[in-house]
């Protein structure tokens, strides 16, 4: 879940997401850079700011990150214009790709850093867990006796999400899975036009459109 405008004033979620929010010492903003509506990011972000000062400045004087996210999806020369906009906020950004992992380890290696700094004095022997940035990114493709199987959280979770009755988001899905790498994996295996290609409980016809 997320934060909606009207949080702070109980909208949506509102005061139970935020009472999530209290217990957290560092935030994390995921900017989507290619939002669906076409919104203005830099405007979402602005409004979550708002929302968070409203509830309560002093958890929106804790540390923060942002993460530009859908790096993959955006033109190089919006994405370097948003960058540039982001950066003038002074705070540390991190550009990445929930679907490449593009960007994660960097990220990750900086909260784990942050949530160090922040650590309460009398906790601070505690062992801070190690985040592994690709634990749910990795996929493998397995030949089988019907043709190919894909197997990976990430991709998993991907096709599960993805409406097959909506031609259009079916191609959004095979273009993704170009850029993942999955179906050059699929051709370097020898899947030809037709194969049989399962991912979890769903079966599709390989397709070697480019």
């Amino acid at each position: 879940p997320g934060l909606i405008e009207g949080a702070s004033e109980g909208v949506g979620l509102g005061h139970q997401f935020l009472r999530h929010v209290e217990r957290c010492r560092v935030l994390v903003h995921v900017v989507d850079v290619f939002p669906v509506d076409e919104s203005d990011p830099m405007a979402n972000y602005q409004l979550i700011e708002g929302e968070l000062k409203n509830y309560s400045e002093e958890i929106w004087s804790r540390p923060r990150l942002i993460a530009l996210n859908k790096m993959d999806l955006i033109p190089g020369d919006r994405f370097n214009d948003l960058r540039l906009e982001f950066e003038a906020l002074g705070l540390p950004l991190f550009p990445i790709s929930g679907v490449t992992g593009e960007g994660l380890e960097a990220l990750l290696d900086q909260l784990a850093i942050t949530l160090k700094e922040t650590m309460p004095e009398e906790s601070i022997e505690t062992l801070v867990p190690t985040l592994k940035a690709n634990d749910d990114l990795s996929w493998e493709v397995n030949p089988t006796e019907d043709g190919f199987k894909v197997v990976g959280r990430r991709i998993e979770r991907m096709v599960a999400m993805t409406d097959l009755g909506n031609d259009e988001a079916v191609r959004y899905l095979h273009r993704r899975l170009q850029r993942i790498g999955v179906i050059e994996r699929l051709r370097e295996l020898g899947a030809e036009e037709g194969d049989s290609v399962s991912v979890g409980d769903v079966e599709f016809a390989f397709s070697d459109e480019r």
